[in-house]
């Protein structure tokens, strides 16, 4: 197995270790993560995002606290809609920059929805 731990070039508030327990693939961290309720709109939780807002019904945008060096980064989104109907679809709206994602989910009948659960995280 491979791991580090400590403080290294680029590294800072190291407190763990990383393993890999097979493989040699590299290890990019996650860049900024969010938890939020779309029904009601608030956020749970979250790193590196500085505010959300609400552009209406199932339309988000998530600003990064620490922008991301370019817009070539890597935002997965999911969720669960409101009312029990079905997530069809949840991805970007527009193209990322490197200060927001805007992301939207969309039902089975192509109508926006609200999420109750929505979650994002950034990789780059």
């Amino acid at each position: 197995a491979t791991s580090f731990s400590g403080s290294g070039s680029g590294l800072t508030g190291i407190s763990g270790t990383i393993t890999t327990s097979s493989g040699s693939a590299p290890y990019y961290g996650v860049r900024g993560w969010v938890n939020w309720n779309g029904s009601s709109f608030g956020v749970r939780a979250s790193r590196n995002v500085s505010s959300m807002s609400d552009n209406g019904s199932g339309d988000y945008t998530i600003y990064w606290d620490t922008d991301m060096a370019d817009a070539d980064y890597a935002c997965n989104v999911s969720g669960t809609a409101q009312y029990n109907t079905d997530v069809d679809s949840m991805g970007y709206r527009y193209g990322p920059s490197s200060g927001s994602c805007r992301i939207w989910n969309k039902t089975r009948g192509y109508g926006n929805a609200d999420v109750v659960i929505g979650m994002a995280s950034v990789h780059r």
